[in-house]
């Protein structure tokens, strides 16, 4: 069975990633790296969360990571989630690297459903759900150490995926059953502008 790919990402001609989720169907994670531009492709063995030391080598944990980015030829971070299919909890963690990949540690995200965004290593936000499709009590969080911790900032009654170009001003897509709408944030996500709303789905 093959697995889901995430994402990949070049952070020079010839370094990138590769993500994806194989939904337990086989034991670890799915992510690869290549240092030739893609020709040859080696697996790159994340440490396991210190919260979860059994993450990647349990068979009832199912993994997957997010699209890889790096803002630098040093630093990048990776997003990975698992599943445990016995106790059914869900965990999230944010994985950083400083040296180009060489070395990886791991942060628990705050909570184990949510769009984020980074605009550097170490600014951050995070819309936290209770659940994969859940839109209502949404925790707006944001982290300025790259996701070592997290401060709750707001708290809304709807998902989103962001999008910043500085440390104060976002924008959204805001999602609230089958209602879209454009949202905006002058300061840095404590207050949500209704902008427009979009077509339903």
């Amino acid at each position: 069975m093959p697995c889901s790919k995430s994402g990949v990402w070049f952070r020079d001609a010839s370094h990138g990633y590769l993500a994806g989720n194989c939904f337990g169907v086989i034991q670890g994670l799915y992510l690869y790296s290549t240092q030739d531009g893609g020709a040859i492709w080696k697996p790159v063995n994340l440490p396991a969360p210190a919260s979860l030391p059994e993450a990647f080598t349990k068979d009832s944990i199912a993994c997957g990571a997010a699209t890889p980015h790096f803002f630098d030829t040093q630093k990048g971070l990776v997003v990975v989630s698992c599943s445990d299919m016995v106790t059914n909890k869900a965990y999230r963690w944010v994985y950083q690297t400083k040296d180009g990949g060489t070395n990886w540690s791991s942060a628990v995200m705050p909570r184990s459903f949510g769009n984020y965004t980074f605009m550097n290593s170490d600014i951050g936000w995070y819309m936290g759900q209770t659940s994969a499709y859940a839109t209502t009590g949404v925790n707006v969080y944001t982290t300025s150490d790259g996701g070592k911790n997290w401060k709750q900032i707001s708290c809304t009654k709807w998902a989103g995926e962001m999008d910043y170009v500085d440390v104060k001003n976002g924008w959204i897509i805001a999602r609230s059953g089958s209602e879209l709408a454009l949202v905006r944030t002058s300061d840095g996500g404590l207050i949500a502008i209704h902008l427009s709303s979009l077509e339903k789905f």
